[in-house]
């Protein structure tokens, strides 16, 4: 080392350093954010069907209509809930003491990622299909 210099890294080092450290960020966020938000709309989906699940047992087992209320599912950041077909006054589903459902299909989506749970009218019971 020459007198006068010191041991340490230039300005230039420092931001080269820096803009490196800022296109890798920018290229590994968007694949994080996508794995995110698939994250999401899949406990949302496993929640909703383990809801659904249990509503008709409860129906069966305690011989009663039991009707479930899907706002309760959609919360703030969550994915998309529609109904196919619509219900009149709010996303639900009705279960029936003899086993039976009224015909649902749920869509949950979110980001351009969509799940499907199918209810069977006859037998209550759900099934996701994507």
């Amino acid at each position: 080392m020459k007198a006068g210099q010191s041991a340490g890294f230039t300005l230039i080092e420092l931001l080269v350093v820096l803009v490196l450290l800022a296109i890798a960020m920018g290229l590994a966020l968007p694949p994080l954010m996508q794995a995110s938000e698939r994250g999401r709309l899949q406990r949302a989906t496993d929640e909703t069907y383990a809801r659904l699940r249990q509503a008709h047992t409860q129906a069966f087992t305690r011989n009663e209509t039991v009707i479930l209320d899907l706002r309760d599912t959609i919360r703030d950041g969550g994915p998309e809930i529609s109904l196919h077909p619509p219900t009149d006054k709010y996303p639900r589903v009705i279960f029936y003491p003899d086993g039976s459902a009224s015909p649902a299909q749920l869509v949950l989506s979110q980001g351009g990622q969509r799940r499907i749970i199918k209810i069977d009218w006859l037998t209550g019971n759900a099934e996701r299909i994507e």
